[in-house]
Formats: structure tokens, C-alpha cells, sequence
């Protein structure tokens, strides 16, 4: 018995989870799977072993990782109670609920199912639309959920190898995001792209780190590199121009900004993500019509005098083939 709560507690979830055998000699057959970001439990008890798991507001206190939690029942029955709502659960059923909500598992009739744990940013869903299916039994919702049950078994059953994980974490993520969207009610399914929000607000956000890019973004926000450009799309949205766009732009208006009017464009250009003074100067011309040089002396008054000691320290940093035009 101590078998399920230590792999429960140390692999998926803190609980507090308490078994009863019933007088009855009971085996516990788990099985624990790490594939990518997709943490899973499966376990079955032999004979029937009424099991009760409740996550308390404090375990939740303690738990840094914002995340999904899906519930595959396999067999017999089980009661989810989260607040005032309560969801009974049969064979086939498939319940999603984030981290933070403190909830009550009954297994009256033993535990057989398997549970899962991902990022929730994985989803893509705003706090609206994950509230809306939380605590749903999805194969009441929609007919996606016989797809998602079988691929979810499926993962459970098979003998994965670490080279499989990534091949299998970004489809399995991706079918369960398309399940919640298609068991949302039609004008909270079509009203936003949420996960494309959240990638353009993070470039946003870092646009002077140079190595900006998809694989930085999808790692930070727990996301596949795949899942990323199909969001990515569907919101009519190309991540590297994008980037380049915005960070053109940043340059642009720091050139004639009075706090930064004295500092070396190619010290303005680095600052802002480019390493390349050339390909700088080059996309300058081309998206605004002109050079960076041009942009800041026909856009404000020259200031005369000699250069500050920091302005000359700044120029140096910048080789002397590399111009601004």
C-alpha cells in the first residue's frame, strides 16, 4: 500500500491519500511513466481497495509548478468532488482539472485508471475556458474523447524508449488541447488564441535577449517547438518576423529617444537583440526606407560638442568594418 502513495506523492502529486484493504489481503499493480513534460500514473488494485485522495489548500501552497491533471478511469467507479461540484466517474471516463483547485477522490470500488500531469500552459486555454471543463467528463462533451482515451491508454501501455518522448509528448498535447477546445461551449472555443497571446507577449518581453526564438519560447512556456508554430498560425502570425519587426521598431524609436540620442547606434542595435551590425543596417533600409544614421539626424537636431567618455567606451565595442550607414 505504501507502494501507491510513495510513487503518487514523489512522481505526480502531493495527496494525502489513504487506502483500506477491508480486512482483505490487496496487491497494488503501478506502473509510473516521465515521457517529455508528461508525468503518469497508472494503477490498478487487486483485489477491490477502496482508496480516498484529497489535495488540501496547503498542498497546493507548496506546489510551484502550475499544471493540468487528467483522470483516465479505466474501470469500476469513482466520485471527483471539487468544491460544490462533484463529477462521478465510469469506465472510459477522461476529467481534466488544474493544479490549484483543491478537490476530493473517492475510489469506493478500488483504483483502476491511469493519471497524468502536464504543464497548463501546454493547453493554451485561458482561465475562463479551463474553469469551463474542469471537472467535465469529456466523453460527455465530446466525441474527441474516445480518441483521447485510446492515445492516452495507449502511452500507458506501451514500452517507451527516451528517444520516443519527444515524438510522443507533442501529439498526445496537442489531441487533448483540440479535445478541450471541442468540449467548450462554441463562443468561448472561438473567442481568442490564447497561447498565441501569451508567445507574442513573451517576445515582447525579451526582445533584447539575443537568442530569442522558438526554441527558447517553447521551452519557457512549457510547449512543444511544434505545438508553438501550429498556434502560431492559425493566429496568422510569423514568429520571425515578428521578432525582427518589433525589435526594428524598438531601435527606431530608441534612436530619437532623448535618454538614448547619445548612444552609438550599433550599441543601440546590440542592446536590442542584433548581433550583426551589417543584416542591422540592411533590414533598417528595408522595412523604414532609409539608414539608421539617416532616421536619427533627419529626426532630431544634432547635439554639438565632444562625445562623453562613456559614449567613446560604448563605441568601441563595436568592430570598426561594422557600419550603421
Amino acid at each position: 500500500m505504501e507502494t501507491i502513495r510513495t510513487m503518487l506523492c514523489e512522481n505526480l502529486v502531493q495527496t494525502d491519500l489513504t487506502l483500506d484493504p477491508q480486512g482483505r489481503e490487496a496487491h497494488v499493480n503501478v506502473s509510473y511513466q516521465d515521457i517529455g513534460q508528461l508525468r503518469a500514473l497508472s494503477v490498478k488494485t487487486v483485489p477491490s481497495l477502496a482508496a480516498l485522495a484529497m489535495r488540501p489548500q496547503r498542498m497546493i501552497m507548496s506546489d510551484d509548478d502550475e499544471s493540468l491533471f487528467v483522470v483516465f478511469q479505466r474501470g469500476n467507479r469513482s466520485m471527483l468532488r471539487r468544491g460544490d461540484d462533484q463529477t462521478v466517474m465510469t469506465p472510459g471516463s477522461i476529467v481534466v482539472y488544474p493544479s490549484t483547485s483543491p478537490y476530493v477522490h473517492a475510489f469506493d470500488e478500488g483504483v483502476i485508471g491511469d493519471f497524468f500531469r502536464l504543464p497548463l500552459g501546454v493547453v493554451g486555454l485561458t482561465a475562463d475556458q479551463v474553469a469551463e471543463v474542469s471537472g467535465v467528463d469529456l466523453q460527455e462533451r465530446t466525441s474527441l474523447a474516445a480518441l483521447l482515451r485510446s492515445v492516452l491508454g495507449g502511452v500507458m501501455d506501451s514500452e517507451l524508449s527516451l528517444r520516443d518522448e519527444v515524438d510522443v509528448f507533442a501529439p498526445v498535447a496537442d489531441l487533448l488541447k483540440v479535445t478541450l477546445l471541442s468540449a467548450l461551449t462554441p463562443d468561448r472555443a472561438t473567442t481568442r488564441y490564447p497561447l498565441a497571446e501569451q508567445i507574442v507577449t513573451y517576445v515582447l518581453d525579451n526582445l533584447t535577449d539575443p537568442g530569442l526564438g522558438a526554441a527558447r519560447i517553447a521551452k519557457d512556456l512549457h510547449v512543444s517547438e511544434r505545438l508553438l508554430y501550429a498556434e502560431m498560425s492559425r493566429a496568422d502570425i510569423r514568429l520571425a518576423q515578428l521578432i525582427q519587426s518589433q525589435r526594428l521598431r524598438r531601435v527606431r524609436d530608441a534612436l530619437t529617444a532623448p535618454a538614448t540620442i547619445d548612444v552609438p547606434i550599433g550599441v543601440l542595435a546590440q542592446q536590442h537583440g542584433f548581433v550583426s551590425a551589417s543584416h542591422f543596417s540592411r533590414i533598417f533600409r528595408e522595412e523604414f526606407g532609409t539608414t539608421p544614421r539617416q532616421w536619427r539626424n533627419n529626426t532630431t537636431p544634432r547635439l554639438d560638442g565632444a562625445q562623453d567618455e562613456s559614449r567613446l567606451e560604448l563605441s568601441q565595442q563595436i568592430r570598426p568594418e561594422e557600419t550603421y550607414g
